[in-house]
């Protein structure tokens, strides 16, 4: 057994007078290097145990953690990216289910978070859109014959002309009323599952009624 162990069992142990911890604190202050050795060493030795330690110390200080970690990002951004970066390759498949979870369970808060991120940063959405297009070409692909299919049972009998930045859309799978484009998009709606086709649809028979 070594110096610093039999110190750590003294001070468990409760023997480990004032002036032994001044001494060993001096002690410390000159020796950084071999403490850092030392510690790691410790540390891969009993991984468990570490980890337990740092566990309860985290519950027990969330204040002090908090402020330590936030001061430590903004210090060492690269190696936090590389990190995440590295965390998330070695941790995929676990990460996505989280986000999967966390989705569900957050369902509406997302959808308005990702609905003002849209709205504050149009032209930021657009370049992500172009740049997943480009990078997944398979998919787009796939997506497109889906809705060309979709597009296929749907019929189209029109109640109106259509007219400069118009859109069509369908009230059943056959009617149609042509809107104007910002109206059309004002509302998401889903004539698959009916999502806010209640709604979109009686915006749209208001606006037929002022035009007629």
């Amino acid at each position: 057994m070594n110096k610093l162990e039999i110190q750590e069992k003294m001070v468990k142990m409760g023997i480990l007078t004032e002036n032994h911890k001044i001494y060993n604190k001096r002690y410390r202050l000159t020796h950084k290097e071999y403490y850092k050795i030392y510690r790691k060493k410790y540390r891969e030795a009993h991984k468990e145990q570490e980890k337990q330690r740092m566990k309860q110390y985290r519950l027990t200080h969330k204040e002090y953690c908090k402020i330590y970690m936030k001061k430590y990002r903004e210090t060492h951004k690269k190696q936090v990216k590389k990190y995440k970066k590295q965390y998330y390759l070695t941790h995929k498949e676990q990460k996505k289910q989280q986000s999967k979870q966390y989705y569900l369970t957050h369902k509406e808060q997302k959808k308005q978070q990702s609905k003002q991120y849209c709205k504050e940063n149009p032209e930021k959405v657009k370049k992500l859109i172009r740049r997943w297009i480009l990078a997944n070409p398979k998919k787009m692909s796939e997506m497109k014959r889906r809705k060309a299919s979709k597009r296929r049972q749907l019929g189209f009998d029109p109640w109106n002309k259509p007219f400069k930045e118009c859109e069509s859309h369908h009230l059943t799978k056959d009617d149609v009323i042509y809107l104007p484009k910002e109206l059309h998009r004002s509302i998401y709606h889903n004539i698959w599952t009916g999502q806010n086709m209640d709604i979109i649809n009686t915006l749209a028979i208001q606006f037929l009624e002022k035009t007629l």
